[in-house]
């Protein structure tokens, strides 16, 4: 939330406060404590809302914050040199925050490398196909590869199943940037998310199915088990990563 360094301000540095798209949230102990600050910030900022939620026991999870592709690609982009023109094609992040910061510093955030005639494209931790890569290197333009290695251990699985002749099927959202990626490199593929959407004729090819390395755990076991009961030769390869399983079981 751009406003929250200000409203911290307003508040001190110790507030226990929160920000995340369009909105901050703000969390008190003393009742009294929270009308005061309520007050204080109304005089200046009109959209604020006062809640109560009493008798109530509020637990941290253990696994937060941001997950090990995510850091790696942010430390890594941290490192560039200011003396290039710099790039992030797509959505490095779901953090205005670290956006911004990373603005302030000259990074541009690009959906498309098209009209970049020089400096550092980064591809960003939900990775891209094979050919983006070859036709941005094509203009002569430098490529940082900052996939997760997570998600490049599912498009080599992918290659390798599709060269053995087998139908990939994704578990995963076709609109997602990694799911995007992933895809990009196959022919014989299909992205769903139910059994569903798979043909009787689907069912009885040789099929692999892999996931999208942030889909829910238990759905995707759940379809895996559908796709063995009804599938004539099935593969399945798990690659939802150590992170999403983490954090879903301590959530």
């Amino acid at each position: 939330y751009p406003k929250l360094k200000e409203i911290k301000g307003k508040l001190g540095e110790n507030s226990l406060l929160s920000g995340s798209g369009s909105s901050v949230f703000g969390l008190f102990k003393e009742k009294e404590k929270a009308q005061l600050i309520y007050d204080l910030l109304r005089k200046e900022y009109k959209e604020i809302f006062l809640t109560t939620t009493l008798n109530k026991r509020i637990e941290l999870a253990k696994e937060r914050g941001f997950c090990f592709g995510v850091k790696r690609a942010i430390e890594e982009i941290n490192k560039i040199g200011k003396e290039k023109k710099v790039y992030i094609l797509g959505n490095l992040i779901n953090n205005p925050q670290v956006v911004i910061e990373l603005e302030k510093k000259g990074m541009k955030m690009i959906e498309d490398f098209k009209e970049v005639n020089d400096g550092v494209i980064v591809i960003t931790a939900h990775g891209v196909a094979d050919k983006t890569k070859d036709e941005i290197k094509k203009k002569g333009l430098e490529v940082i590869d900052l996939a997760c290695p997570l998600v490049t251990k599912v498009h080599d699985i992918t290659k390798k199943t599709q060269d053995k002749g087998r139908k990939v099927i994704v578990f995963g959202d076709k609109n997602h940037t990694e799911v995007k990626g992933i895809v990009g490199n196959l022919i014989n593929y299909k992205v769903i998310k139910n059994i569903n959407e798979l043909t009787k004729e689907e069912l009885e090819c040789k099929i692999t199915l892999v996931s999208q390395t942030t889909r829910d755990v238990k759905k995707f076991n759940k379809l895996a088990q559908e796709i063995n009961e009804k599938g004539k030769d099935v593969e399945i390869k798990d690659t939802i990563c150590f992170a999403t399983k983490d954090r879903q079981k301590n959530a």
